[in-house]
């Protein structure tokens, strides 16, 4: 099957893109090449176009710092295309005013990213309590950049703030570096008794070693299908780290594969009615 063939094509929606302007990325794939200086708006809507993708979320790349002007005036310029997800310091004085701020400039999601962190700040810090506050009140999402040693505190997060939207980016990093049957994927899968914990199926690029079609991912996402439900995934592409057109398309394949066993209804959810319900979007515009 091909996304021009799904009832819903030019209402799908990625919910993980990145723009940026003149600076080099390393891609971290197991292609290991480079990206072109520059991540597009206009590229990146060709692609959406010839993919059948109405709306894309654009976060804020973490080379960017905590700067968000280009994805707000991205999001500004193509309003009805491209939905502004935020990076965000919970360290930042007067942390209600920052948020505040931020809304009212059009931000429908916030990040942190704790990836690359030891120990897990600031998901694992007070500073994050604010912060987690805050967007329950306003019923925006937190994305949580992390990986799967850091899941107890994502846990520990959706417990503390149950009214508080969480979407764990890039399946926590878990997905192709242990296997499905693994604990600390098991750990992924058990944060589905959290009813607030969403989950991206997205940057596929990066864990498959199938590089064409990334079907060597099908297993995990059934897992976390299962966990889940189709009412709370989401895909993703994670372009432009996702290399070009032929690997934008390889990051739709391991949901499509299974379209005959999860139907179109699912696949509706996860691809256009998930991103909708988070992001507060209103798609009739488009």
């Amino acid at each position: 099957m091909a996304t021009r063939d799904l009832p819903f094509f030019g209402r799908i929606n990625d919910s993980h893109t990145h723009v940026w302007l003149g600076q080099q990325l390393k891609n971290r794939s197991a292609r290991d090449t480079t990206i072109p200086p520059a991540g597009e708006a206009e590229s990146l809507l060709e692609l959406m176009d010839a993919h059948g993708v109405g709306c894309a979320a654009i976060v804020t790349p973490t080379t960017l710092g905590f700067d968000n002007s280009l994805t707000l005036e991205l999001s500004r310029t193509y309003r009805d295309r491209l939905v502004p997800i935020v990076r965000i310091d919970p360290y930042a004085i007067d942390i209600e005013v920052h948020v505040n701020k931020l809304l009212a400039q059009g931000a429908r999601g916030f990040r942190i990213s704790t990836n690359l962190s030891t120990d897990g700040k600031p998901l694992g810090d007070s500073a994050v309590k604010p912060l987690a506050r805050i967007l329950s009140r306003e019923q925006v999402p937190l994305l949580v950049h992390c990986n799967f040693n850091q899941l107890h505190l994502v846990r520990d997060l959706a417990e503390e703030n149950p009214d508080l939207t969480i979407l764990i980016d890039h399946m926590a990093r878990a997905v192709g570096e242990v296997d499905v049957e693994d604990a600390k994927f098991i750990n992924l899968t058990g944060l589905a008794n959290y009813e607030n914990v969403n989950i991206k199926i997205s940057s596929t690029n990066y864990f498959a070693k199938d590089p064409i079609r990334h079907l060597d991912l099908i297993p995990y996402v059934v897992r976390l299908l299962s966990a889940y439900g189709e009412a709370r995934l989401l895909w993703g592409s994670d372009w432009p780290l996702s290399e070009g057109g032929s690997q934008y398309r390889a990051s739709f394949e391991p949901l499509l594969i299974m379209s005959k066993e999860i139907g179109n209804r699912a696949l509706q959810q996860i691809f256009v009615d998930n991103f909708n319900t988070l992001f507060q979007i209103h798609q009739e515009k488009i």
